[in-house]
């Protein structure tokens, strides 16, 4: 009987671990999915960037923005807006990315194994008007195993981790737009 009622016991709590589990998922913090400014009367960004910045990043923060805000790509950042409407638009600058890749390890021949990528995207974010309102940078780390023998799947995990450092940077710069006031 002692011994049943462990089993159950056993099955019981296992299944509880696997739906806490299986409930599991990632959101933009404290998003609920869509994207919320604390400035509701938000409708435009204007999107400066330098040539050199990752087009990754640009495509991600386009893809990262709620349907209310429309992400506008310029030349140079000149408001169209009246003096009552000036909360409705911001621009955001983008600096060049910075890139790095340094090898933190080599096989006996020579040939990297390991290497750690630095991304660094700074950007600075001006209402309307043309006051700064914030000035800082976006970074993504990572740090991969790369099998000499595998050139091919060496090259297609860079590109993913790539894809992925691009939309961690977006990310980073979607939250900090989002807690920016109005004035």
């Amino acid at each position: 009987m002692q011994k049943m009622l462990k089993s159950w016991l056993l099955v019981l709590g296992t299944a509880f671990m696997v739906v806490q589990l299986g409930a599991c998922s990632f959101q933009l913090r404290g998003s609920d999915g869509e994207v919320q400014f604390a400035n509701a009367e938000l409708k435009t960004i204007l999107l400066q960037a330098e040539p050199d910045t990752d087009s990754a990043i640009k495509r991600e923060l386009k893809n990262l923005m709620p349907p209310s805000v429309e992400l506008e790509t310029v030349q140079k950042l000149i408001s169209t807006q009246s003096a009552q409407a000036i909360n409705r638009e911001i621009g955001l600058i983008l600096g060049s990315t910075q890139k790095s890749a340094k090898r933190t390890s080599v096989s006996a021949i020579g040939e990297t194994t390991a290497e750690f990528i630095r991304w660094s995207q700074p950007y600075q974010v001006r209402d309307a008007s043309g006051k700064v309102l914030l000035t800082d940078n976006a970074f993504a780390y990572r740090d991969r195993q790369i099998d000499p023998q595998g050139v091919m799947a060496a090259n297609q995990e860079r590109y993913e981790l790539e894809k992925q450092m691009a939309r961690e940077i977006a990310e980073q710069i979607v939250r900090r737009l989002q807690y920016l006031q109005a004035k």
